[in-house]
């Protein structure tokens, strides 16, 4: 079994890519996760490139965003393996964002039960 890790490689830190998956891309929504998603071609072994946001305007404190990304990031390294074992059958690779759109400061708990349900929805729409 893999190591359940969320590595510098599998990071999505183009300011393009970025660019592009909020032109293009198409999106799901697990309320207070939103996932938006564009098919990519690359030469990583990871299935997924992904990175996390939350909005200043909601957050004013960088703590607090920051805060929040630590738990979506830690959630999605938790539920990551589904993803990308499907992904790896239909031998295809996808960048992603996941901004959370909440006003409140979530719990680990809220965000851990919200992202599975997200992550199936981004599952249908590929």
């Amino acid at each position: 079994m893999p190591r359940n890790t969320f590595t510098k490689a599998e990071r999505l830190k183009s300011e393009k890519l970025i660019g592009e998956l909020f032109e293009k891309g198409a999106s799901v929504e697990s309320f207070p996760l939103r996932i938006i998603f564009i098919p990519l071609v690359t030469e990583s072994p990871f299935p997924v490139q992904a990175t996390f946001s939350a909005s200043k305007r909601n957050f004013a404190r960088a703590v607090d965003r920051n805060r929040i990304k630590r738990l979506m990031r830690e959630a999605y390294r938790l539920q990551k393996a589904t993803l990308y074992s499907f992904l790896e059958e239909r031998k295809k690779q996808i960048a992603l964002m996941v901004i959370f759109t909440g006003k409140r400061l979530p719990d680990f708990k809220q965000i851990e039960g919200s992202l599975p349900a997200a992550l199936q929805l981004l599952r249908e729409k590929v």
